[in-house]
Parts: C-alpha cells; structure tokens; sequence
C-alpha cells in the first residue's frame, strides 16, 4: 500500500539526469519461458500481505509479524505471503557499502526459506517510504543506486527455489516518477534478471497500480514476468476513516453497495477542498456494487488476455477500524473476490493483522475474523 493517497506534484527536471537516456540500451530480451510464469502465478493462489513483517514497515514493537506467524498463515488456508520490505537504508550505502545489501538479503534469505519450508510461496516486495519514491526523481543517481541494490539482493537470493519465490521491482512506483517509470522498470527487471536469471519477476503499471495504470502498461521484454495491479477500489468505501488517507480520513458510515447518493451526502458533509476527490468516486453516477466491480477487474484480465500474460492483484483490502459497517464490509470482500478469482491467477488480500487484517492479536492471544475468511472464500 502506498502510504499517500493524495495527488503529488510531478518532479520531472531531475529525473531526466537519473535515469537511463532515451538511447540508451533497453533492457535485453528474455525469451518466452513458455508455461514457467503462470504455473507460478497459479502456484501463488490465494495469500495475504505480511505489513506488519518484522521492522520494514515501522511496526510497534511487540506487535511486528516474525516467522512464528508463518504457520499460522499456512494453517488458514493461505498459499502464499507477499513481504513489504523497505531497502531504501541499503539503496542509501550503495555503491561503496553494499554491507547493508548484503545483510539485508541474508536476513531475507532466511525468511523466504522458512515461509518455503511452510509451504508457502513468497513475493518479495520493495515497499519504500513515500521519500525514496521522491529521491528517485530529485537525486542524480539514486535510480542506479536502486538497481545496483536490487542486483545485490537478486544475487544472493538466486539459490533459493524459484518455483516459490516472485521478485517484485517496486511497490507502487506513485505519481512522481510519471512517465520514466516504464523505462525505469526496465532498468530494474534488467538488473534482477541478470543476477536471478531462473526467477520469475512481478512488474506492475506507474502511479498507484490500479487497472487503468496497468492498462497503459507496454508489457515489458521478458518471457518470465507476472503483471500485477492493486484494487480498493471505491477508496471513498475501503478507506473511511483511515487517518493516513485524505480526504477519508473524516468520514465513517459510508456503505456498500455504494450509491450516487451516498458520494453525494459524503461529499457534502466533507470540507469543500476535498469534495471533488469524493465526488469522483461516484463513477460518473453509477456508483459501486458487484457487477460494477465485476466490469472492472474484467478490463484488468481483458488485457492481460490480450497480451498473453499472466496477472495477479497483489493489494486489495477494507480499513476495519475506522467505523465501516463489518456486514457491508463482509459483502464487499466476497464481491471482489468472486471477480478476482475469474479474472486473475492469484491475489494478495491486505493485510494479516494490521488495520485491513485478518486476524487481531490482544492480550488473550490471536483472534481469527472467520467471516472474512468465509467472505475470501477460504473457509
């Protein structure tokens, strides 16, 4: 999850110095492997984000997801775990400390073996800070740097079973890398691919990863790449009353199915500088229910048909704690994954035991929502 969800400034000037020029050499052509990727993007099935995975994500002590959870997570039915980690510290030493690179692929290496000998597949994610995502546009070789990192931990990742671990670039590459993020992608799956040349690598769209950033996406020159793409898809829904995200931050009760008229009351209750974010939310009248969703994950699968690869939404998910109604919640959950289970081969739910999550950890222990598991069909 891209922890801003408000419209940023394009920083265009100083990535021109970073990133490769127009005639510089693409990224060399990996010929098609065949069935390789979508068995292993069948293989991934149904899993869920570990956001709370040790320290990555800055999680309160005491309450970060270790390799104890793992089991739990195999246990519920879930095949696969996708690991937010922040590289932005070793990106910071390279290219005359890559020590912390190095550490970092070694502990990781150590995770991704204990999720496997759980029996289940990992994504590995690179999943910053908003500021890394800044520096890639602002400061002259940061972008090298992310690559040269990438190819350290690729490298020491590359005897691990491929069958069960997916290397995915970057978390939702956001708004300021704009239009050099297809080129800078290609920098990146270059870079991994030579240092892992058996593994398959996840790729996603620019800006914030939803079906119409994938649907502008040229697919890339690589036979072993799984698409992706994230859906929370109505945001003014999945995301009332999450403090971090503007302008839902203020507002609770919104239901699902989601009506014209609904968006319209939310908007009017809301401050005037944030009403037109909300009134976009209202898809031109129509509002948002099954089939609305439905049409949408189709666009998603129309073009991953038609350009013959397989695809995966690896970010989906409802705040729980910020005054939705948990039956509309329950409703939604089954929608969306009714349409994913037909339009995609695998999905990553948001989150295990964060504020999206599937199970609340307390003073009497773990707690499992088994509705939402009923709800994402796994139970």
């Amino acid at each position: 999850m891209y922890r801003s969800v408000q419209r940023r400034a394009l920083l265009g000037a100083a990535l021109g110095a970073s990133l490769p020029k127009p005639g510089a050499p693409r990224a060399a052509f990996v010929p098609d492997t065949g069935d390789v990727p979508w068995r292993r993007a069948r293989r991934l099935g149904r899993g869920v984000n570990l956001s709370l995975w040790r320290d990555p994500l800055a999680a309160p002590k005491g309450e970060a997801e270790g390799r104890e959870t793992l089991a739990e997570i195999a246990a519920l039915g879930f095949r696969h775990v996708r690991l937010p980690i922040d590289m932005s510290p070793a990106v910071a030493g390279m290219p005359r400390r890559p020590e912390a690179a190095r550490r970092l692929a070694n502990r990781l290496a150590g995770d991704i073996a204990a999720a496997q000998a759980r029996g289940l597949a990992v994504i590995l994610d690179m999943h910053p800070p908003d500021m890394f995502r800044e520096r890639l546009v602002a400061v002259p070789g940061e972008p090298e740097r992310f690559a040269e990192t990438w190819a350290v931990i690729a490298r020491l990742l590359a005897p691990l079973d491929p069958e069960s671990l997916v290397l995915e670039v970057l978390n939702e590459p956001g708004e300021a890398l704009g239009p050099r993020w297809p080129r800078l992608q290609a920098v990146l799956v270059q870079a991994i691919r030579a240092e892992a040349p058996g593994h398959t690598i996840l790729v996603t769209g620019g800006n914030f990863s939803t079906v119409g950033d994938l649907r502008q996406l040229d697919p890339l020159q690589d036979g072993n790449l799984i698409y992706s793409f994230h859906c929370y898809t109505p945001m003014l829904f999945t995301h009332q009353g999450a403090a971090w995200a503007q302008p839902y931050a203020r507002i609770k009760g919104v239901p699902y199915p989601l009506r014209a008229a609904d968006v319209r009351a939310a908007g009017a209750a809301a401050p005037a500088a944030d009403r037109q974010a909300i009134a976009a939310e209202a898809r031109e009248g129509a509002g948002w229910d099954g089939a609305a969703l439905e049409a949408l994950l189709a666009e998603a699968g129309e073009w991953a048909s038609q350009h013959g690869v397989p695809l995966v939404c690896t970010e989906f998910g409802v705040f729980r704690d910020g005054g939705v109604n948990l039956a509309d919640r329950l409703r939604y959950l089954a929608d969306i994954q009714a349409a994913l289970s037909r339009h995609v081969q695998g999905w990553t739910v948001w989150d295990y035991s964060g504020g999206f999550g599937v199970v609340r950890r307390g003073r009497h222990g773990l707690r499992v929502d088994h509705a939402m598991l009923r709800a994402l069909g796994l139970a």
